[in-house]
């Protein structure tokens, strides 16, 4: 069952008017009706309506979209019931920030020529244990996470959960050891490479993770935990060549 309507569709006949824009009760009303909602009509969303429209349970179509805020993006990928299908193969103008919330929708559909950018520097700068839970198990294939400048130990072990492909935290320049050890438990790829000193325990914890290591920004390790690096064996790990040992 699909709900298609003239305030959305893009078959709507010439004698029906296109509304091209939602008010809130609107978008919210829209959410509890059963089966598809094809609203191709729109060219404009505002944040509300997102939020709104995250609740719908069925596929939503919103490909008359050409711009998509990064409020939005989330609203409408991570909810708590979200569109099982969301098509948005209209947008021409969208952030790094709102393709990542976008990635974290397992069956959202936007434009090929975006898909490349996922793995650019973006401005996430930091997220809750609700975004890094929502990420990691959402994101399908390589988790770039580049912007963040901070994450808390409960965030890290969230994240270590993401599977199917690597996880760049290459932003961080510090982490706490139980952030480390929570993220050496990840099996893939692990890029830590903002980091500059790492402790014992740390490289002793990233020494039986499971995939490849790189740490190339590490400028001086004790001799224990160049040992413990060392003994890395499934994958490779990546270090600078001016990387010193106490």
């Amino acid at each position: 069952m699909s709900v298609l309507l003239a305030v959305a569709s893009s078959t709507s006949t010439a004698a029906e008017p296109i509304v091209k824009t939602l008010t809130t009760e609107q978008a919210k009303k829209l959410a509890k009706a059963p089966g598809d909602l094809e609203l191709n009509g729109l060219t404009e969303l505002t944040d509300e309506c997102a939020l709104a429209l995250g609740q719908h349970s069925g596929n939503l179509y919103l490909n008359g979209l050409t711009k998509l805020s990064d409020t939005s993006a989330k609203s409408l990928s991570t909810a708590a019931v979200a569109p099982f299908r969301i098509e948005l193969l209209g947008l021409t103008d969208v952030s790094v920030e709102a393709l990542v919330w976008l990635a974290a929708h397992p069956h959202a559909v936007f434009p090929a020529k975006f898909y490349s950018d996922l793995s650019k520097p973006h401005k996430l700068k930091s997220v809750t244990i609700i975004d890094a839970t929502l990420l990691a198990s959402r994101v399908v294939g390589a988790l770039n996470l580049n912007g963040l400048v901070s994450l808390s130990d409960p965030a890290a072990q969230a994240l270590a959960q993401h599977k199917g492909g690597g996880l760049a935290l290459n932003g961080l320049t510090a982490l706490s050891d139980e952030a480390i050890l929570s993220l050496a438990q990840h099996k893939g790829d692990l890029y830590l490479n903002g980091l500059t000193r790492i402790s014992d325990d740390a490289a002793a914890g990233l020494a039986s993770h499971q995939g490849d290591l790189s740490l190339s920004g590490l400028k001086q390790i004790s001799s224990q935990a160049w040992v413990s690096l060392r003994t890395h064996a499934a994958g490779k790990v990546i270090l600078s060549p001016t990387l010193k040992s106490e």
